[in-house]
């Protein structure tokens, strides 16, 4: 497509439980948006 992106996701875990998640890298910007996750 022309649009080359390269991303980095990293997940913390501890006791089976996701404490934290970075999200980072490079990308060709094409518009934004955002998700909610539940609460656990």
């Amino acid at each position: 497509m022309g649009r080359p992106s390269l991303i980095h996701i990293e997940i913390e875990q501890e006791n089976d439980q996701i404490t934290a998640v970075t999200v980072g890298g490079q990308c060709v910007f094409m518009g934004e948006g955002y998700f909610e996750l539940p609460e656990s």
